[in-house]
């Protein structure tokens, strides 16, 4: 709709709310007009940027008709008379910062950040079998117990699988060094719990046994080795300290030993599972994540790259 068609909707809306009185008998505060578009009723009438126009023009007229929010009663004659003022108003140092406050609001709205997901969380002796539930079901289902993922003759096929589940814009999962993993699996171990491995599945699918890896690749890698290289040791010191040979111990003794059952458990991961319509909301989805802050130029265009073919596609 256009700006004067949205508004004249949005004002005959809140003339129907307030009882179908005439217009010219019905006096109110604006303090109504923003409730009723905070009711869940209007807000699904409206796109969301049909209700940056509305907020913008609610709080041009509190500035420039200096209407008062909580005293001043609106006497609905004068609505179209102030819609067609917005409308033609000049662009003013206020109005340029409603309209970047505006954009930024919009933006909020239509960003990736906010959608749903589900999630859940898992220790360092699950996490893989809780990979494996969203990744590939029926190799879970291979496995007799949890525990039976951690044998020594399933855990590399098991890695393998989860490995397989990454999506093909993702950057290739060599880009921390020995030591950024060793330091990944000390924290783990010492109770550090922000850590987050995101997956995704398309609409329409069954997210137990088609979802691929979406973020979170280099730590699932040193996840993975450290479960699988007995060559790869864990400090057993604070990180700011310095290290020496003994100061490490080989990730192997950590983990089936048994005896470091509690260390273990103590390391919490987090899955965050979304839905997206496409492999393009996804890709969308993971260069807003990670562009200009965790991954390189090169890394993104990995990423913009494989966008465009999936664009060429359809």
């Amino acid at each position: 709709m256009s700006t004067l068609k949205t508004l004249t909707h949005f004002m005959d809306i809140c003339l129907k709310k307030e009882g179908n009185i005439e217009k010219s008998l019905v006096m109110w505060c604006i303090d109504n007009c923003e409730d009723h578009l905070k009711s869940k009723e209007v807000k699904n009438i409206f796109t969301p940027h049909e209700t940056i126009e509305i907020k913008s023009f609610i709080r041009w007229c509190n500035k420039e008709q200096n209407f008062d929010v909580t005293d001043y009663l609106w006497d609905l004659s004068e609505i179209k008379d102030s819609i067609a003022k917005f409308i033609d108003a000049p662009e003013t140092e206020n109005t340029v910062v409603d309209n970047a406050l505006s954009n930024l609001e919009e933006a909020l709205l239509r960003s990736a950040f906010q959608k749903p997901f589900d999630k859940a969380d898992f220790d360092l002796e699950t996490i893989l079998y809780g990979m494996l539930t969203y990744i590939d079901s029926n190799a879970k289902a291979k496995l007799k117990d949890r525990s039976a993922a951690y044998s020594v003759n399933n855990i590399r096929k098991a890695c393998e699988t989860i490995l397989s589940g990454a999506a093909e814009f993702q950057r290739s999962n060599d880009k921390w060094s020995e030591e950024k993993q060793q330091h990944y699996i000390h924290n783990l171990l010492m109770g550090y719990s922000d850590t987050v491995i995101t997956l995704y599945f398309l609409k329409g699918k069954n997210k137990y046994n088609s979802s691929k890896i979406l973020d979170g690749l280099q730590r699932i890698s040193a996840i993975i080795r450290a479960f699988t290289d007995p060559s790869f040791m864990i400090p057993t010191k604070h990180v700011g300290d310095k290290f020496s040979q003994g100061d490490y111990i080989s990730s192997f003794e950590m983990l089936y030993s048994g005896s470091f059952s509690a260390f273990i458990t103590n390391a919490r991961i987090s899955i965050k599972v979304y839905e997206f319509e496409s492999d393009i909301d996804a890709v969308d989805f993971y260069i807003a994540q990670n562009k200009g802050s965790t991954h390189s130029e090169k890394d993104i265009r990995i990423a913009f790259e494989y966008k465009a073919k999936l664009l060429q596609k359809n």
